[in-house]
């Protein structure tokens, strides 16, 4: 799985890149053999104020599939980097099963013919 990481307004140093390749990997490490991307933006819109300004956004690319995109802000890098590979830990599985089973009723329609 390969993992791009962007960032606006904020140095990711190694340690805040290794701890999000480390949640990515448990959260999207069983679907790994279906992923071809996962690209991540870190954004800081306040800088050194702080607040509720840490924002997150995942886009992953399935092989053949939609792109899926899930974006969390919160207080701390680790906040919004936990709840939004969580969240897209969810987003794929949903997606992966969403394809199963429209494979499943086209070959079953196939099977009835």
């Amino acid at each position: 799985m390969q993992v791009r990481i962007h960032s606006h307004g904020i140095h990711a140093d190694t340690e805040l890149r290794q701890a999000i390749e480390r949640r990515l990997d448990l959260s999207l490490g069983r679907f790994e053999s279906r992923i071809h991307e996962v690209r991540v933006w870190l954004r800081d819109a306040n800088g050194p104020r702080g607040g509720l300004d840490k924002t997150v956004r995942l886009e992953l690319d399935l092989s053949r599939a939609r792109e899926l995109r899930v974006e969390q802000t919160a207080t701390s890098w680790q906040a919004a980097v936990d709840i939004a590979t969580g969240r897209m830990g969810r987003t794929a599985a949903r997606e992966i099963e969403r394809r199963r089973n429209r494979r499943l009723h086209a070959d079953l329609a196939a099977f009835a013919e």
